[in-house]
């Protein structure tokens, strides 16, 4: 007990330490905006997947990176919501783990939607012996999955929530049958076939931790693993390809960074369905992707927190049909 609230001590100071000397960055809203933003916070791994006992430089210089950018994203003046796609824990999903992410997210001043990671309950608390993490049993995924959803106050793990004209749909992971780390349940499947029948002239999103089956890039080493994709893949995209509303698919999961060519490719559509890479918060540097809501198209912008600007080169526009969002408005 004590080695754990030493813990929590240390990254609650560097927490408190950080945000003394972050200066805020300034940003200005026009007195009218007509745009909803929505930014992207992926595969925090608050505070660090890296080691702090044998390697605390690094896990201190992740931990303070993090937090510089909670503060960016809260300065933000226009951010109508903060999505966060899942792996928001370190490592295993452990009580203290929850106890550690929590507190990030309470960082964070805006709107949040908060999904399920892999990581939130598919391992166990102790490592294996070569060190390496260790999957729990189903059951016991299924507890770790129910702490999480109460300690974070998730009544449901899949939900949706309307934005302007926009749907917005916020799925999570969940144990099946062991085989894939990021597995949607057939309950949860046909939520969604509902839910999408029964919007079908509103222009959709849908928020998951792990990406569409094959729209990473092919030069991607990634790509070839496996785990990578939502699964089951097949009846997924049989429910996703009789909805032409369906305009993005956001993930993270692979922690593609704008330096990946997987980032921003041709390859990231798939059935007219445009996936959107999030990188990881974890790295030697922190992006995250802002969507901007307008009434005739989504405009996906990336922020680089060290450079402190967006990169146009990252910049996409995806096209919406006017007369659905005139029909849905």
């Amino acid at each position: 007990m004590l080695k754990k609230i030493f813990s929590l001590a240390l990254v609650v100071y560097s927490t408190c330490a950080c945000l003394s000397v972050v200066p805020a960055v300034q940003a200005k809203t026009a007195p009218t905006q007509d745009y909803k933003r929505i930014v992207i916070v992926s595969d925090a791994h608050y505070p660090s997947k890296s080691n702090r006992f044998t390697q605390p430089d690094v896990w201190q210089q992740k931990v303070n990176r993090k937090i510089k950018a909670a503060k960016d994203i809260n300065s933000w003046q226009d951010v109508n919501l903060v999505a966060f796609t899942g792996d928001l824990v370190a490592l295993t999903g452990s009580e203290h783990d929850r106890e550690l992410a929590k507190s990030y997210v309470d960082l964070f001043s805006k709107p949040k939607a908060i999904m399920a990671g892999n990581h939130e309950f598919t391992y166990q608390d102790i490592r294996g012996a070569n060190g390496k993490l260790v999957h729990a049993s189903l059951p016991e995924q299924q507890a770790k999955l129910q702490a999480f959803q109460a300690d974070f106050g998730l009544k449901h793990l899949y939900r949706a929530k309307k934005m302007g004209p926009y749907e917005l749909i916020f799925l999570s992971p969940e144990p099946v049958t062991g085989k894939h780390l990021c597995e949607i349940s057939p309950r949860q499947l046909t939520w969604l076939d509902k839910q999408l029948a029964a919007h079908p002239e509103q222009p959709t999103l849908i928020f998951f931790h792990a990406p569409l089956f094959d729209t990473l890039a092919k030069t991607s080493k990634a790509g070839k693993t496996g785990n990578i994709y939502a699964e089951p893949h097949k009846q997924l995209m049989q429910i996703l390809r009789r909805y032409p509303q369906i305009k993005l698919w956001v993930s993270g999961h692979t922690h593609t960074p704008p330096t990946n060519p997987s980032f921003a490719s041709p390859h990231n559509y798939t059935h007219g369905i445009l996936d959107v890479y999030n990188p990881t918060l974890d790295g030697k540097r922190i992006w995250t992707n802002s969507l901007y809501l307008y009434p005739d198209k989504i405009v996906i912008k990336t922020f680089d927190h060290q450079a402190q600007k967006f990169l146009d080169k990252f910049t996409r526009t995806v096209p919406v049909n006017n007369t659905a969002v005139s029909k849905a408005a």
